[in-house]
């Protein structure tokens, strides 16, 4: 049984690196699912990374935003996700 997670914060920070670092993005995609979020608008973006990525469009800010029709909340919210990364390396600890 996948356990998630299990942390918003730690979803948030995840969902920042994936699309600042594709390394961080190719590694999130092959090891996590929709399942491994708890909070819906993280599933919601999790799901929006992946279906951009699988339509060979980079997988940036620009592009998630159109592929979810984000409202404006949720435009902040994403480039919080964004600035809450403190470092792309610390995907690869």
């Amino acid at each position: 049984m996948n356990e998630g997670l299990k942390d918003t914060e730690l979803e948030g920070i995840v969902l920042g690196e994936m699309l600042l670092d594709p390394e961080a993005l190719d590694y999130g995609l092959e090891c996590l699912s929709i399942a491994d979020f708890t909070e819906d608008l993280h599933q919601k973006i999790f799901v929006a990374i992946r279906k951009v990525f699988h339509s060979n469009t980079e997988a940036d800010l620009v592009a998630l935003v159109r592929e979810m029709n984000a409202s404006d909340s949720d435009k902040v919210y994403i480039a919080q996700l964004v600035e809450s990364v403190v470092s792309p390396a610390l995907a690869q600890v």
